[in-house]
């Protein structure tokens, strides 16, 4: 992906860290399972999304390795592997075809990866603060 390609992928990384501040900074700290975030965000984006997410976290780490700790990178990178793991795929289509109010966008929305992804969540959270200098402390 070149740079220009992870744009709306940067917004949608932008839109969710607002969120998350702008919801700790009216109602205190985050918590797992806190349903508006999970639906506005975490149940609705898609694998491009989550994907795209994920190359800007990369190319970041690339050029500002003091925004990610090391951690955090493992952590993204462990995610990245997931997409190329076709296991995860078939997972993915079993979901959707048992389903039947809502149809799971994600690999990451899977049962077994949601804690993966609400950390994520976290992550690019941390990250953006970092990014636009931020002092916004989930505690």
């Amino acid at each position: 992906m070149t740079q220009e390609h992870l744009t709306p992928y940067i917004d949608k990384w932008c839109n969710l860290a607002q969120y998350l501040n702008d919801y700790i900074v009216q109602n205190g700290p985050l918590k797992p399972n806190i349903h508006p975030i999970w639906n506005k965000y975490l149940h609705e984006y898609n694998d491009n999304d989550w994907i795209g997410i994920i190359a800007c976290c990369m190319l970041i780490d690339e050029e500002r390795p003091d925004v990610f700790d090391i951690g955090q990178t493992s952590h993204i990178d462990r995610l990245k592997q997931l997409y190329e793991d076709p296991l995860q795929e078939h997972k993915l289509e079993r979901r959707r075809a048992k389903e039947k109010r809502r149809v799971t966008q994600s690999i990451l929305d899977l049962p077994e990866n949601k804690g993966s992804l609400w950390k994520l969540a976290m992550i690019l959270r941390e990250s953006y603060c970092t990014i636009c200098n931020l002092k916004i402390k989930n505690k």
